[in-house]
């Protein structure tokens, strides 16, 4: 969850992964515990906290379609990418 910005920054640069890449995983990742989200963790300590993750991964799901690059934030994740790469050519050599 983290790294959301990340990833669709790579996808403005790289062209993957897309918003909707993203958001079909997240889809994919709770698929199986939909019937913990309708139980809303009252069938114990498991479902509970399967419940509070999938309202995350929903939260999570409603800011990556909401997401629009920020110049800003995109130049300096573009200038990160080009520190990294330098570093690490210049521990090639």
């Amino acid at each position: 969850m983290e790294n959301y910005e990340a990833d669709l920054h790579k996808s403005v640069y790289f062209g993957y992964p897309k918003k909707s890449d993203l958001l079909e995983w997240l889809d994919e990742t709770m698929d199986p515990y939909w019937g913990y989200y309708g139980l809303a963790g009252s069938d114990g300590v498991f479902s509970e906290e399967i419940f509070f993750y999938i309202k995350e991964l929903l939260g999570l799901q409603d800011t990556v379609r909401e997401w629009e690059v920020d110049d800003r934030k995109y130049r300096k994740w573009l200038r990160e990418l080009r520190d990294k790469e330098l570093k690490r050519k210049a521990n090639e050599d």
